[in-house]
């Protein structure tokens, strides 16, 4: 009876196998940190300065500073923000709202382009100051080119509850306001029949 030397080599079909458990090991490895980053990349963009990132994209056209207090993300719940503010620099904020939220959850608008949102904002404030330099309405559009903003694809219905108007002309003592104002605004694409999206507003 003979016994193979120590050194022997191991044959070539033995350690393919190894290998390729290894291989399938680090490729389901990497598919669960996939899903991982997905599954948390909502509720990472709302607890870091993402946010405010992803919310200067959303109104990249327009000369304005976005800020928001507080937001909550899930893919399976509606987006849901706190303290939204829009200020163009050097002059008052433009639009205040308390409570900004969504009708459908965060995967629906995301994945399905074509589906209507649902928007609606509690005690908005829209704030007109003029200046010597112009209105704060007039900043917030002087850099925006006529083709910068693109017209909705989708059909959104954006709910006003217990809106108000503040309107600050220049020298004067005391801003003239008007409000409460619930409302339902509609930004209604365009269609083969009617060529240019349109913006509807119903008490």
């Amino acid at each position: 009876m003979t016994t193979p030397a120590p050194n022997a080599a191991v044959p070539q079909s033995s350690r393919a196998p190894s290998r390729g458990r290894r291989a399938f090991r680090r490729c389901c490895f990497g598919l669960g940190c996939l899903v991982v980053l997905v599954y948390a990349a909502p509720d990472l963009v709302a607890h870091t300065p993402l946010k405010t990132w992803l919310l200067g994209l959303m109104v990249r056209p327009l000369n304005v500073r976005p800020s928001i207090q507080e937001l909550s993300l899930g893919w399976f719940s509606p987006v849901r923000a706190r303290g939204f503010a829009l200020q163009p620099p050097g002059h008052p904020p433009v639009l205040q709202a308390e409570v900004l939220q969504t009708q459908q959850p965060l995967w629906r608008m995301v994945f399905v382009p074509s589906s209507d949102v649902g928007v609606e904002i509690r005690r908005p404030e829209l704030h007109i100051a003029i200046t010597e330099h112009g209105s704060n309405l007039q900043a917030l559009f002087a850099a925006a080119s006529p083709g910068a903003a693109k017209p909705p694809r989708r059909h959104v219905r954006i709910q006003v509850a217990e809106g108000s108007l503040q309107w600050s002309p220049q020298r004067a003592e005391r801003p003239w306001r008007a409000g409460p104002v619930d409302c339902l605004v509609e930004l209604v694409p365009a269609t083969p029949q009617q060529p240019q999206a349109a913006l509807v507003v119903a008490r």
